[in-house]
């Protein structure tokens, strides 16, 4: 059985990438990295409220209630119906 698409699984690897990436030039000593978590932590918060923003949209547009989901124990965004738009 095939899992359903998650945008923010997606997410979580590319943030690990760029964290492990992140973190081996400030072991390199090419990249100093306190200055730059001070300097670009506020992008976090943009990522995450943007993602938020595309899920919500993505749920409306399918005519789910994600609180449901939620209740339920899961926020992946479920399958189109067949014949669906």
């Amino acid at each position: 059985m095939a899992a359903s698409f998650s945008v923010e699984r997606v997410v979580l690897g590319f943030a690990l990438l760029g964290l492990g990436a992140v973190w081996m030039l400030a072991n390199a000593g090419r990249l100093d990295l306190l200055s730059t978590l001070r300097t670009w932590w506020p992008s976090l918060l943009v990522l995450w409220g943007s993602l938020e923003l595309v899920q919500a949209l993505v749920f409306r547009s399918r005519g789910v209630n994600p609180r449901s989901l939620s209740e339920l124990g899961g926020t992946d965004v479920p399958p189109r119906p067949p014949g669906g738009s």
